[in-house]
This record gives C-alpha cells, structure tokens and sequence, in this order.
C-alpha cells in the first residue's frame, strides 16, 4: 500500500494527468489508496468520484471511506440518491456512487476520477471523463485486470501500482463453488 500510494501521489502532483492502473485480491486495500488519493485532490481544492459497478458496493465503500477517513466529506450518489440531490455542493467532496455518479460528471467536474472494476463500465460511461472542462487524473482499481487494460500498460498509456502484499488486518476472504 506504501509504495502505491507513494506512485499515485507522485502523479497528483505531476502537470500531466495521471492514468493508473491499481491491481490488488480482494481485501489487499485498493479502497485504502484510493481514499488517500482523494484526500489529496480534496485538500487541493478539487472533488473526486469513486465509481463502483454496484450500488451495494458503492455503499460499502462510503462506509470503508468514512470509517477510515472521518473528516473526509464524501455523498454517496446511486440511483435511489440521486434523486434528493439535485445540486451538487461547491465544496469539495468524494462523490461516490454507481452510474449517477457518471450523470452528474459535469456538474462535479471532479480532479480525480476512481472506477472500481471499469470493465464493468461501457466506453460511453467511461468517455464522460472527456466531456469534462479540465482534465481529470484517472484511477482504475481491479482485483481481475482485463486484457485491454494489460495491453495499455504494454504501450505506455497505462501506468501500473500494484498491491502484493495484504494487510495484517485483513479479514480472510471466502469463495465457494456452488
């Protein structure tokens, strides 16, 4: 987790916008390093936007977030709360959420864009980054990296962090064939 967040800050902090690629298992802490990148860009006077593919998944990263970074102001924004909020705030926050995040991108105009899982995202979904007035730093979490992504990485487009080790805390994870 030390060194790629070490990496992601680097980027934050370069002129040119960051495109990385975080790979780690299940419970290795991505949402961790995540959670400190958008620290950086909130305190830099900027919002961030973690997208997850599931509004079960979003809301558990708004708890992970919140438990972890307190002082963080951060809406979770999913279809069933989207809805109450009609303005985004001008202060920065993390937004996170599941495609209601991706409408209101151009209201958020957020510094720093965070898609876990993106392969669960179409390219329209993921293009709303383009349509944005500056450009926004781009973090892209998998615990499964597609073949696309692995192949950006060859050509340079791509940078890559990756999580090989878990935390001492972590909660063993559980799979069963049914």
């Amino acid at each position: 987790q030390k060194q790629a967040t070490k990496e992601i800050l680097s980027d934050l902090a370069a002129t040119t916008p960051m495109n990385r690629l975080l790979i780690g298992d299940v419970g290795s802490g991505k949402t961790v390093v995540a959670a400190i990148a958008a620290q950086e860009v909130i305190s830099s006077g900027f919002s961030a936007a973690l997208v997850a593919p599931t509004r079960i998944l979003a809301e558990q990263h708004a708890q992970t977030i919140a438990k972890i970074l307190p002082q963080l102001p951060l809406q979770l924004l999913t279809s069933q709360t989207s809805k109450k909020a009609n303005k985004t705030s001008s202060q920065p926050k993390l937004y996170i959420g599941t495609h209601a995040v991706i409408n209101k991108m151009k209201e958020i105009q957020p510094g720093l864009i965070i898609y876990d899982e993106q392969h669960r995202f179409g390219v329209r979904h993921r293009s709303k980054a383009i349509e944005l007035k500056k450009p926004a730093h781009i973090l892209t979490m998998t615990a499964t990296p597609i073949p696309r992504s692995l192949m950006l990485t060859i050509f340079s487009h791509l940078q890559v962090s990756s999580l090989d080790e878990m935390p001492a805390s972590r909660i063993p994870t559980t799979t069963w064939l049914v």
